[in-house]
């Protein structure tokens, strides 16, 4: 015997065990997706994951992030991940890892590319 639910609305009756089978099936086909999506494209891993380099950078007046991402790119750091922070002032700038370099060699040359990009 099924108990019937009373709410403030009136009673209900919401058979949810009929419906077991097929929220197994739909489970089971969106757990094939994400399994076929993962071994198609694999995982994108952040700066976070892969290591690399954080450089924060304070002018003295607001910047567009759009002059700091030229000026990176002329120095050979065009894949580099620029946001504000804070304030409009304040730049942080991710790079990825380089063969051949260690954050302070990375560093040392962002900083000043990040620095010509004022207005």
């Amino acid at each position: 015997m099924q108990k019937k639910f009373r709410t403030l609305i009136g009673e209900t009756h919401i058979d949810f065990m009929s419906k077991g089978p097929l929220a197994l099936i739909m489970s089971l086909v969106v757990l094939v997706i994400c399994v076929i999506s993962l071994a198609i494209r694999g995982l994108n891993l952040g700066l976070d994951f892969t290591g690399g380099t954080m450089i924060e950078i304070k002018y003295q007046a607001p910047v567009e992030i759009s002059l700091v991402r030229q000026a990176l790119t002329g120095a050979g750091f065009g894949d580099a991940q620029i946001q504000h922070f804070g304030t409009s002032s304040d730049v942080l700038i991710r790079v990825a890892p380089r063969e051949g370099l260690n954050s302070a060699d990375v560093s040392t040359r962002v900083r000043p590319a990040g620095r010509r990009a004022r207005r």
